[in-house]
């Protein structure tokens, strides 16, 4: 009888993040392009490239709260700060589609 190692027996929590983490952004992404579809304006999307990167990483941050370490903030915080910054910019100066996704829908 071959005994297999531990981490197939008994997998370590941390292997379940990333599927987590992909199946989480891909409804979110998903959720964002229905409501795009709808409005006809597919302009939004550039809104939330920006908080597709914060998100994950904020959740597995808060999973593993209790093991953070300084390096670890160190690179997170910038990718934050772009994503947020990035997400309110293109939120602020957006008044209605951008003319390269009316082109592209009234290609398809």
């Amino acid at each position: 009888m071959t005994v297999l190692p531990d981490t197939l027996n008994d997998p370590p929590a941390e292997l379940y993040y990333i599927p987590i983490c992909s199946m989480f952004v891909a409804n979110m992404l998903l959720g964002i392009w229905a409501q795009i579809f709808s409005n006809k304006d597919n302009s939004w999307i550039d809104v939330m490239w920006g908080i597709t990167f914060v998100i994950p990483n904020m959740i597995i941050q808060a999973w593993r709260f209790e093991n953070l370490t300084a390096r670890m903030l160190l690179i997170t915080i910038p990718v934050y700060f772009w994503g947020f910054r990035l997400a309110y910019h293109i939120w602020k100066r957006h008044r209605a589609e951008d003319y390269r996704y009316k082109e592209m829908r009234e290609g398809w």
